[in-house]
């Protein structure tokens, strides 16, 4: 299983990242990388440590997220998954002209799943 949207900045932490919103080229798919959260352990200024979900701190779960470290730090966190692929393929293009490379952006991540890439940054 892999999660369905993941930043590529591989050596930051999953709580790190989900700090900042965790913005990725999946994010045309799934949303960004804190729309598939459904609980977090977070560890609160006055060093309590509280779960939360949307249904459960849900003021808490959503100041955390995204909130820079301000109203907690992100300990744990259960993210959704999916299947991960028995394989992959990676291609990059380089643009001299960036309307190109937006128009071309733009088709790409208007194309229902299975028929575009799952994977969309520039």
């Amino acid at each position: 299983l892999a999660p369905r949207s993941w930043t590529d900045y591989l050596a930051l932490t999953v709580g790190g990242t989900l700090s900042n919103a965790g913005v990725s080229g999946q994010a045309f798919r799934y949303g960004p990388q804190l729309s598939n959260v459904t609980e977090l352990e977070v560890v609160t200024g006055r060093g309590e440590t509280v779960i939360c979900s949307p249904s459960d701190n849900s003021d808490l779960f959503f100041a955390v997220l995204g909130g820079l470290g301000q109203f907690g730090i992100i300990t744990r966190a259960r993210i959704r998954l999916q299947k991960a692929p028995r394989m992959v393929r990676w291609i990059r293009l380089v643009y001299s002209e960036f309307d190109d490379f937006t128009q071309d952006a733009e088709f790409l991540v208007s194309q229902p799943q299975g028929d575009s890439f799952d994977y969309v940054e520039g």
